[in-house]
């Protein structure tokens, strides 16, 4: 249960649905609350977003070993070890 000022604003089973009924001047703060990193997008753009920078993750992780194995090799090929 929630209370401000001493005002019981929820109580028990209520839902946020009779919530915003009882005070529909919440309804438009609760419909525009946005993440910010991800304000503005639509559900599926910060979907693909979210996929994109997971996918950019496991490439820089690949290349960085990569890097690393190159490294090994040339130092062994020039009999430096």
């Amino acid at each position: 249960m929630f209370r401000s000022d001493s005002n019981q604003v929820t109580g028990p089973g209520e839902t946020w649905s009779n919530l915003l009924g009882r005070f529909p001047s919440l309804n438009g703060i609760m419909n525009n609350c946005q993440h910010p990193k991800y304000g503005g997008l639509k559900l599926d753009e910060a979907r693909r977003l979210k996929e994109l920078g997971l996918e950019n993750a496991t490439l820089k992780r690949l290349l960085t070993e990569l890097s690393l194995e190159t490294l090994v090799l040339k130092d062994i090929a020039s009999g430096n070890f």
